[in-house]
């Protein structure tokens, strides 16, 4: 369809209007993932769109400026028009309540630039529909994330450590110290065929250091340790507890894991309440008996298919990561790669080695 030139006008006047109503909610509600949920994951899900957006009207400085020329404040008779008061909603409060009121102003923002967009350009008014029900699914997120008010480290978390102390070829907890120094984003507390005493006196370790440093604990198998350390959260596995009692043992507000050895397993993880999810043995190791090896390309197949964190486990050092982050694979549970290091300082080494092949794939191929 041709537009005479004050209907082009119009129609520049409404899509500038919108863009800008469009992109400021957008900020609001990403500086509030950054910023308010220190969630890496769902900041650049948002400060995507906010850039698609204006890549697609206003791809260059041009035709931008030719929107603004277009832009009468003075004569926008919306300006005299009162907005209503919104019913207030004591179940939403505080940030809950600002990021409704964003999307929902980016929503019909989008709409509005969808339907505009009609008129001139359909296959640019179907690439806004996209970015709209893209717009979606990140409210969803968000919303999601800040009513249930669970630690969110782990969307995020690449490095996983299964302290075993019985591992360890000196202090444990010199070494435990040394991975939190070189930067393991998540600690599990593993023993097994282990008295109580032993249990709270690891686990008391644990607690301090990962708290110092700001790291989610996770206990393995045991609910009643979980509970007792104040941990962040429970590891099972297939044999262990039913997930429905695990969960309803330590709670909605701590992490739930779960050890997976298929991809059936791992499917069927996501019909329950799970946060994340253990996939492997991924090499051979000595450390559990799980079956046998699942290698990397199978480890990464279940992996792709995942849509809750998941962690390759089993017999992963540095000289065997490159195979599975060539496969996508960058999430990982290791033990004896940092734990059969000689001192606290070769541990932190050791860490900071796995962390930087994690973060640069390129450089583990």
């Amino acid at each position: 369809m041709n537009l005479g030139p004050n209907e082009r006008s119009n129609e520049e006047r409404i899509l500038d209007a919108n863009l800008n109503r469009s992109t400021e909610a957008l900020r609001v509600v990403e500086e509030i993932a950054r910023l308010g949920m220190s969630d890496k994951s769902l900041s650049e899900g948002l400060k995507k769109l906010r850039h698609q957006l204006l890549g697609v009207l206003a791809p260059d400085p041009e035709t931008r400026l030719k929107q603004i020329e277009k832009r009468d404040i003075l004569g926008d008779v919306g300006c005299e028009i009162a907005s209503p008061s919104a019913p207030g909603n004591q179940n939403q409060t505080g940030l809950q309540e600002l990021v409704l009121r964003n999307f929902q102003r980016l929503k019909e923002s989008l709409r509005t630039i969808e339907e505009v967009l009609k008129l001139s350009s359909p296959d640019l008014s179907r690439v806004v529909q996209s970015l709209r029900y893209r717009a979606y699914n990140l409210e969803k997120e968000l919303l999601v994330l800040l009513s249930e008010g669970k630690s969110t480290r782990l969307r995020d978390a690449a490095l996983y450590l299964l302290w075993t102390p019985s591992l360890c070829t000196t202090d444990p907890e010199s070494i435990l110290k040394g991975a939190l120094v070189g930067g393991v984003c998540c600690v599990q507390l593993r023993l097994k065929n282990t008295p109580v005493s032993q249990w709270l006196h690891y686990g008391e370790v644990a607690r301090a250091l990962t708290r110092e440093y700001q790291v989610p604990l996770i206990v393995n198998d045991r609910a009643d340790i979980c509970l007792a350390l104040e941990a962040d959260g429970l590891h099972v596995g297939q044999d262990d507890l039913p997930i429905p009692t695990a969960r309803s043992i330590i709670g909605k507000e701590r992490l739930l894991g779960l050890s997976t050895h298929s991809l059936e397993q791992a499917e069927q993880a996501l019909e329950q309440e799970i946060d994340y999810i253990g996939i492997g043995p991924t090499f051979e190791t000595q450390t559990k008996d799980a079956g046998p090896a699942l290698g990397a390309d199978k480890c990464a197949e279940i992996f792709n298919q995942i849509s809750i964190p998941a962690f390759a486990i089993g017999g992963i050092n540095a000289d065997k990561l490159g195979r599975l982050l060539g496969s996508g694979v960058h999430r990982i549970a290791v033990s004896s790669a940092i734990l059969s290091a000689s001192s606290e300082r070769e541990a932190t080494e050791r860490t900071e080695t796995l962390k930087s092949l994690l973060s640069s794939p390129a450089r583990a191929e």
